[in-house]
């Protein structure tokens, strides 16, 4: 994958480019070219992608790219960030929280461009609490344009959305596995791992799997859901999920996520019947 610096350094391009021809584009009556950027843009477009006898879906486009154009004008919402101490209070709290077992994994959002975790609460187990984002920032903001970076972009932020209590954005400075320390630090019970692969690149995700180990419980998880998910199920892949929750619940696979065996075995045995149409 790309740097950020070099993905930004791409769409700069690409945007310069676009400017530049909606720029040249020429009214076809006058042969005039509007020196509006943005009016330009709206009428470029609008202009290519019309169609005999639809104007009504003519006007729906105009209105679609103009609440957009809109829209980015004011999307540069800087974060509050803090580098400062948390408090004992906010540390109690969040020290009660852990990953939500399912999914149980970080996804990439597209439409926030940001890494995001489900979690639940010790307190109430059967509720949802919200989720902790990871999102990456430049000096301080988030990023201008769509771009995911490598794990190796060096400023993050990290925010919990659906709090019920007080709780800082947190600031840092380093690639993202130090980000993901940091959050580790603060709750009740360490984080699955990062994906090792691109879900949109399902031999890299088959590959990274072939070198995993059961002694891992987060591994074992990311071995049988990379199998089942892109093979539909395979008697490898159920005789491992069977492995995988009775050991969890006989304790004899490691569970490093601190979780009760029993929350852990529940959720994967509910994944193992919705995958294959069998009980475990």
């Amino acid at each position: 994958m790309l740097t950020a610096a070099e993905q930004e350094q791409i769409i700069k391009a690409n945007n310069e480019a676009f400017e530049e021809l909606a720029l040249r584009w020429r009214e076809p009556k006058t042969g005039e070219t509007e020196p509006d950027l943005r009016k330009a843009v709206l009428k470029m477009v609008c202009d290519y992608f019309s169609v005999l006898g639809f104007s009504f879906a003519g006007d729906d486009l105009y209105s679609l790219i103009s609440r957009l154009q809109k829209a980015a004008l004011g999307q540069d919402h800087p974060l509050e960030l803090t580098e400062k101490a948390i408090s004992i209070e906010t540390r109690a709290e969040l020290k009660n929280l852990y990953a939500d077992p399912d999914p149980g994994r970080w996804d990439w959002d597209e439409s926030q461009w940001d890494w995001e975790l489900s979690l639940r609460d010790a307190a109430d187990e059967n509720v949802e609490w919200g989720y902790v984002a990871v999102i990456p920032l430049k000096n301080g903001r988030r990023f201008r344009y769509k771009i995911e970076p490598p794990f190796s972009h060096d400023e993050w932020a990290i925010a919990f959305v659906g709090a019920t209590f007080a709780c800082p954005t947190i600031h840092v400075i380093g690639e993202l596995e130090e980000a993901k320390r940091e959050l580790d630090q603060l709750l009740r019970a360490d984080t699955p791992p990062l994906p090792s692969a691109r879900e949109d690149d399902p031999q890299a995700s088959v590959d990274a799997a072939d070198s995993i180990q059961l002694g891992d419980l987060w591994k074992a998880k990311t071995y049988v859901d990379a199998i089942m998910d892109r093979n539909g199920g395979t008697v490898v892949s159920v005789e491992l999920c069977e492995y995988v929750i009775k050991g969890i619940e006989g304790g004899w696979i490691k569970n490093p996520s601190g979780w009760p065996a029993r929350v852990r075995g529940e959720s994967m045995r509910r994944r193992f019947s919705d995958l294959t149409g069998k009980g475990a």
